[in-house]
């Protein structure tokens, strides 16, 4: 019980320097959103749910205005904000600096308040911030939204498995590897992660394929390194993965977490 209370005390630090970092830019950002729903009411409500499309002449609306582009471009830093955490923490401990709490909780927690923003805040429409329904957000989506739900969903349940990984809960090699996995999957769903009718629509394809490529890199490497680490573990010792912590890092790891930082770097410079 108290490890769970140390962990969730970790968790809302981080979450809490993460609102207190972004505070000066997420109540413009959220607020231009609700002016704009305000104006144009429920128009973009059903943007990316079959049978509540509404008419071509609509969906740009949101899509490429000066409220679209400054909601996008914050939702991208926030995110950024988390992947650098994360980034940072893995770097870190690429070079060999230990630490039981940052190991344990740092990027976990960068991944799962990184799937809670998605899961909220990704697009102003969507529930629970916007017009759509529950089932309409997280069921009859389509395109951008369902993707980000999508996102949303797989870093908070990576998260919480490298969390009961890094608390030796899980001791199984093969646990090492949802965490590549999701940056791989990740980084091929960006190259069909399109923001429909906008007129940068071009602009961002090419920096989500560039962004997709890095994230793809970024889990090989993070594969490779794990494979190594399950080649080193003695079975007939009955090492377990509480002994990874211990180990000399690999280039790969190193590979990975300087992928990973540039990922935050893309994210950070994203612009509409």
């Amino acid at each position: 019980m108290s490890e769970i209370k140390g962990w969730w005390v970790s968790f809302r630090h981080l979450w809490l320097a993460i609102v207190l970092v972004a505070s000066p830019w997420i109540s413009p950002s959220v607020l231009q959103a609700q002016h704009y729903q305000d104006q144009h009411g429920e128009s973009d409500a059903g943007y990316g749910v079959p049978g509540h499309a509404e008419p071509a002449s609509k969906v740009p609306q949101w899509e490429g205005s000066a409220e679209g582009k400054a909601y996008s471009e914050f939702s991208h830093q926030i995110s950024a904000l988390c992947v650098l955490l994360l980034g940072l923490g893995e770097l870190r401990s690429s070079f060999g600096v230990r630490g039981k709490d940052w190991d344990t909780y740092l990027l976990p927690g960068a991944l799962m308040a990184a799937g809670v923003w998605l899961l909220i805040w990704s697009d102003h429409d969507a529930w629970p911030v916007g017009h759509m329904s529950f089932l309409d957000t997280f069921v009859r989506a389509t395109g951008e939204i369902a993707q980000h739900k999508q996102y949303g969903l797989l870093a908070l349940g990576v998260g919480a498995i490298e969390l009961a990984r890094r608390r030796e809960a899980l001791q199984a090699p093969g646990w090492l590897f949802p965490l590549p996995l999701f940056a791989i999957v990740g980084g091929l769903m960006l190259f069909s992660h399109n923001h429909g009718a906008h007129p940068a629509a071009q602009h961002i394809a090419m920096h989500h394929a560039l962004m997709g490529t890095t994230a793809v890199a970024a889990g090989i490497a993070k594969t490779l390194a794990g494979w190594k680490t399950v080649r080193q573990l003695s079975p007939r010792a009955g090492v377990g993965l509480e002994g990874v912590g211990t180990r000399n890092i690999s280039w790969w790891d190193l590979t990975w977490s300087l992928l990973v930082l540039v990922i935050a770097v893309q994210l950070l410079l994203y612009r509409e």
